[in-house]
Formats: structure tokens, C-alpha cells, sequence
């Protein structure tokens, strides 16, 4: 997964040692690029295998894939001692494949890419998030980023590019 580079802080998770031993998320201090420092506690991702990662202010958003499908949304305001707030399931078990992360309305929503679906997440309570909206197509989608009032989704099979009207992904819905 690619570290996050819009603060002094890399956001990188981690496959650490040899099997069964899980992944990690750690973070680094790269304000002084040459000599980046590992900052706060490694935060262990259970079950499952982190496929895409998001921050938001003191939050930190890991989509997982397969069998442990789920959003773990991770609270590291104190970075030695980070805490897992919650984690949305994902619907009939479709395996995230990434997510992105935008504010509309005043509200944080979760748009997460999956085999069969691309879903929305409310994320106004990170106690209780819930999908709002489900957009179903064929192929497998990979990658997912969102630009004013489009959602750019991006397919193993077909690799191609395709937006939809986040507006419109609302009141289709009724949300």
C-alpha cells in the first residue's frame, strides 16, 4: 500500500516476519526525508489482508479483502496508543479492494471498491457507520478516487475508467 504523503507522517502497512505472523501499520515521521523515524506503536491489522488505506484528521481507514472483508476505522490521536473505533462489514462478504475518503454536506463518507459493488459509507458517526449507497457492476474493481462529484473506478478485466455522478448515486438511492 502506498504511503500516505500529505502530511509529515508516512502511513505504511506492512507484512512483518514470516507467516502466521499478520500485518502492521506502521507510521513515520519523514519531515526530514533523509532520516525518516518510526513514531508511536505498530498497530497490528488482524485478520485479514489490508488492501487500501485512508486518513482523516486522527483517523486512519484500512480496507480489508477476502474472507475478512471490512472497513477498521483506527483512531491514532495518541500515536503509542492507537485503538480500533469500529469496523463495517462488508455486505455478503464482497471483498474490498481499496478506499477513498470525501466530505459532502458536511458529512465523511467511505467510497469502497469491491468485487461485484461500489459502496458508500456514512461515516458521520465512526461508532456506527453504515452504507448508504451501493452501485453494483460486473468485472472487479481495483482502484477508486473521488474529484468534486465524481467516483473514478478502475477494473481488473475491462481497465476501464469509469465515473458516476455522486449527486445522483444520492437520490437514486434515496439517502
Amino acid at each position: 500500500t502506498d504511503p500516505d504523503i500529505t502530511t509529515p507522517i508516512a502511513y505504511v502497512i506492512e507484512q512483518e516476519g514470516s507467516e502466521p505472523v499478520g500485518p502492521v501499520l506502521r507510521m513515520i515521521d519523514i519531515s526530514d526525508i533523509e532520516n525518516p523515524v518510526p513514531i508511536g506503536a505498530s498497530i497490528p491489522l488482524y485478520d485479514g489482508y489490508p488492501v487500501g488505506l485512508q486518513i482523516h484528521g486522527e483517523n486512519i481507514f484500512v480496507a480489508y479483502n477476502d474472507n475478512y472483508a471490512r472497513l477498521e476505522i483506527i483512531n491514532a490521536a495518541d500515536l503509542d496508543n492507537p485503538y480500533t473505533v469500529s469496523n463495517l462489514n462488508s455486505p455478503n462478504n464482497q471483498s474490498f479492494r481499496n478506499v477513498t475518503l470525501q466530505e459532502l454536506d458536511n458529512k465523511l463518507y467511505a467510497y469502497i471498491a469491491s468485487r461485484q459493488s461500489t459502496y458508500v459509507a456514512d461515516l458521520s458517526d465512526l461508532y456506527n457507520p453504515s452504507i448508504v449507497a451501493e452501485i453494483t457492476h460486473s468485472g472487479w474493481a481495483r482502484n477508486i478516487a473521488v474529484n468534486g462529484p465524481f467516483v473514478y473506478t478502475t477494473y481488473v478485466n475491462s481497465g476501464l475508467l469509469t465515473s458516476w455522478f455522486v449527486k445522483n448515486i444520492f437520490h437514486v438511492t434515496g439517502a
